[in-house]
């Protein structure tokens, strides 16, 4: 393949099965011996030399809990199959659980329907196995309609409990078979009824190999060059627009990349939104798909590389540095100048090139980054139910499209008021969705981020956390706008570099903010640095929207500020408004009252 002056790098998220300082990776996976997972893992295991300590679980499930709560290295469990399709519980988890395929193994699979008993297939009254084992026999369950189907965690939970219900003299034993294994059968001492159950004899499933993180760069080898060795997932959040699937469809085409899969998944959270997961032939890091990844990022709200595999063979990781598992990374090109000034190879994705159209976010139908300036208003901390209520009110009436609101809240003084905490965060959307209002709050510790993105539409990070890099890279795996403030001492390559951490792992809708910086002047509580807007204007193609509450620390100031910030070019505003700032528990004399934010709205909506 041939190598550009300015290459496209992908940290690929592949690692495979290899020991750590000679100790056995511990590999969970649905057991127990002689089922399809378990032949599938030996296979794996004798053609790459690993070590293993292989950890039987009851399901898929519990396998990919285990490794994303740390239990063990790795889960081994089916990924699609070539009769059933996707596997929707593995499918499912990874997306949810934030995991990484890391390896691949392709397997024969063969299922026999069995009985505890010998009998004729019309006496048959119930038939288990796992879905989807169900799934590729439905030609022969159509031949025992009368029969019942029965779910189970998996074909071998199934044969082992109609075996115990033998050995029990149970009635079940007499009139229920199961679809498994052949092997299983034939160890459980079961009766085959049919030896080749599967709608089809060449029946396969790919087995993937699944860690919590995968940290190695790998280099493009010499068998990467061939894309049809090579396998890619994907998942893609599109913005929500007319158009915007067929319009990734066509970019990727134009790019070369072939799409061997792609369906769509619920986001969790998120009730009847959507994302799509895609698998593609190549590698993430090949031209073609680079270039198609690259092409799509300003329909998409988040891209995320699941992973790439040889179905047969797995990746040798070579000698590399370190790096953050992301989804795509990319240096400028020489078709991808900046439109104005030096960008550092410190910001690739937030630089404004030239052609690249300004990132609109969306935040639950509002639109972020065009016109019309946008208005969010809020108290600094959700205090009550009354408060946030009133507040919610006023901000609609006024034309307020966003309601803003703190339930954690980063204090400098340990004494100070730190917030409801969920409690805040459930009155905050409660009056969001009262007067129908997307919501924005803050979040402080990666931990929150799940929590806080069950409830708020856009999550916030104040400026003390701007540089809090472990967040920052949990950001950009949720699901949700993000609200970016500039820390109090940065500086606006600081402020870019910030917001790389996010757009670097997939999550392509983040706002700027500039909420004033410190500087030797004591009479504002900061400095607004209203330059700093035409400049980011010119640098990145982010929104940016101005905090002057922040910047101002008294009221009657920022009306001013707010003004200001419209005429230089910003997007919006971030105002914290109090129905009493005097009794307020945070940031009382900064809070504008009632008729103030009025007032106000009146005057910027004109």
């Amino acid at each position: 393949m041939t190598k550009t002056n300015d290459p496209i790098d992908v940290y690929d998220l592949s690692g495979g099965l290899h020991p750590r300082h000679g100790h056995s990776l511990r590999v969970a996976y649905v057991g127990p011996t002689g089922s399809h997972a378990d032949r599938a893992l030996n296979r794996y295991v004798n053609r790459t030399g690993s070590s293993v300590e292989p950890i039987a679980c009851r399901d898929i499930l519990d396998s990919l809990l285990a490794v994303h709560s740390g239990e063990v290295d790795r889960a081994f469990v089916p990924w699609r199959n070539a009769l059933g399709g996707s596997i929707q519980d593995s499918l499912d988890a990874v997306l949810e659980l934030g995991l990484v395929i890391v390896g691949a193994e392709l397997a024969p699979v063969r299922q026999c329907l069995a009985a505890a008993v010998a009998m004729p297939m019309h006496a048959i009254r119930n038939v288990a196995s796992h879905p989807e084992a169900l799934r590729q026999c439905r030609r022969l369950l159509r031949r025992i309609p009368g029969a019942t189907r029965q779910p189970t965690n998996s074909t071998s939970a199934a044969a082992r409990a109609l075996a115990s219900a033998r050995e029990e003299g149970h009635e079940r034993a007499q009139q229920d078979a199961v679809i498994c294994d052949p092997n299983t059968a034939k160890r459980l001492q079961l009766v085959v009824l049919e030896s080749d159950a599967a709608d089809h004899p060449d029946n396969q499933t790919l087995f993937v190999m699944v860690a919590r993180d995968g940290l190695t760069d790998l280099r493009l080898g010499a068998d990467e060059e061939v894309p049809n060795l090579w396998r890619t997932a994907l998942a893609v959040t599109t913005l929500h627009r007319a158009g915007a699937l067929a319009r990734c469809l066509s970019l990727l085409s134009e790019a070369g990349v072939q799409l061997t899969a792609l369906e769509s998944r619920p986001l969790v959270g998120r009730p009847w939104e959507i994302q799509f997961a895609m698998e593609a032939e190549g590698h993430a890091g090949s031209e073609a798909l680079m270039s198609g990844l690259l092409a799509i990022r300003e329909e998409v709200m988040h891209i995320r590389v699941l992973g790439s595999w040889q179905q047969g063979s797995e990746p040798q990781p070579q000698a590399s540095k370190v790096a953050p598992p992301v989804a795509v990374s990319a240096s400028l090109s020489s078709a991808d100048k900046p439109v104005h000034g030096k960008v550092t190879k410190d910001v690739r994705l937030a630089v404004l090139t030239e052609g690249r159209a300004r990132t609109i976010v969306r935040v639950k139908g509002v639109d972020i980054g065009g016109h019309p300036f946008v208005l969010i208003g809020g108290p600094c901390s959700v205090e009550n139910k009354e408060q946030v209520d009133t507040v919610a009110a006023a901000v609609r009436n006024a034309g307020g499209r966003v309601l803003r609101g703190g339930a954690f809240k980063p204090r400098t003084s340990p004494y100070a008021f730190q917030g409801l905490g969920e409690s805040g965060l459930e009155l905050l959307a409660e009056a969001g969705r009262k007067h129908g209002l997307p919501v924005v709050t803050e979040v402080m510790r990666p931990e929150q981020v799940e929590l806080c993105a069950r409830h708020a539409d856009m999550l916030q990070v104040g400026a003390r956390n701007m540089q809090n890099f472990p967040l920052l890279s949990e950001l950009g795996g949720c699901q949700r706008p993000i609200l970016l403030k500039r820390g109090m001492s940065a500086s606006l390559d600081e402020l870019l570099a910030a917001a790389e951490y996010i757009l670097v792992r997939g999550n392509t809708q983040v706002i700027l903010c500039e909420r004033g910086i410190r500087t030797f002047e004591t009479a504002t509580r900061s400095t607004l640095d209203l330059s700093a807007v035409p400049v980011l204007l010119e640098r990145t193609h982010l929104p940016i929207i101005v905090d002057p509450s922040h910047a101002a620390g008294v009221r009657r100031w920022v009306p001013a500020l707010a003004k200001a910030a419209k005429a230089v070019g910003a997007h919006g505003i971030i105002v914290e408004i109090h129905p009493n700032p005097e009794e307020a528990l945070s940031d009382g004399p900064q809070a504008l009252t009632l008729p103030m934010w009025e007032a106000l709205a009146r005057d910027l909506l004109a």
